[in-house]
């Protein structure tokens, strides 16, 4: 007498776990908040709207604060309100740190960030710095300080560089923006601007 087919119970098993990843992977994305590259309508007007342009260059590199990394460690809160980077700790404000790319014996000329401040006790700072290959020697050559409160976007200016000259075979750079908490402040975007010397190669241009 034969007996009835059964299937095997690591089979049942198998069947169980693929079940509950397939549902668990449509709930993920059930939740999922969009794309960085989507407009969001919930964001003030002078975000959603093509900001004035900011004289400049020749030379230009731009950034968003998407590049941001917090310090000293990774794990620093972080958020975002569509590209607009703030600082979520209810307590204590944090640093973020950019690395950046500017050519060889360029000049800066001009350190221009786009920030938020509505914050009436603690002010956004952001900066460029630099520091010795042997991580020695670290500067700030640029910075831009917020005062006050407002809900709007800023644009800070600073045109007094120390050290203008990039001096990629000797030293390394970055942007640095401190935020305050309660993403009372925050930074949407830097732009340096640099002149270009006669000798810099056409490459770096």
């Amino acid at each position: 007498m034969r007996r009835p087919f059964r299937l095997p119970y690591s089979l049942f098993v198998v069947i169980a776990v693929l079940v509950f990843s397939l549902f668990a992977a449509g709930a993920s994305v059930a939740q999922d908040i969009g794309a960085a590259s989507i407009p969001d309508a919930s964001l003030p007007a002078d975000l959603n709207a093509p900001a004035a342009p900011i004289p400049g260059g020749p030379g230009f590199l731009s950034q968003t604060a998407l590049a941001f990394h917090g310090w000293p460690r990774e794990n620093i809160p972080t958020y975002y309100n569509g590209i607009r980077l703030s600082n979520p700790d209810s307590a204590s404000s944090h640093a973020y740190e950019a690395m950046i790319d500017l050519p060889h014996g360029a000049v800066i000329t001009k350190f221009v960030v786009w920030v938020y401040d509505n914050n009436a006790t603690s002010d956004v700072w952001v900066v460029i710095a630099r520091a010795g290959m042997d991580g020695s020697g670290i500067a700030q050559i640029a910075r831009v300080d917020s005062t006050g409160a407002s809900t709007s976007t800023r644009v800070l200016q600073d045109t007094t560089i120390l050290t203008p000259k990039v001096d990629r075979q000797n030293y390394f750079y970055w942007v640095e923006a401190y935020l305050p908490p309660n993403n009372t402040g925050g930074v949407v975007s830097f732009r340096i601007d640099y002149d270009y010397p006669l000798y810099l190669p056409a490459a770096s241009k």
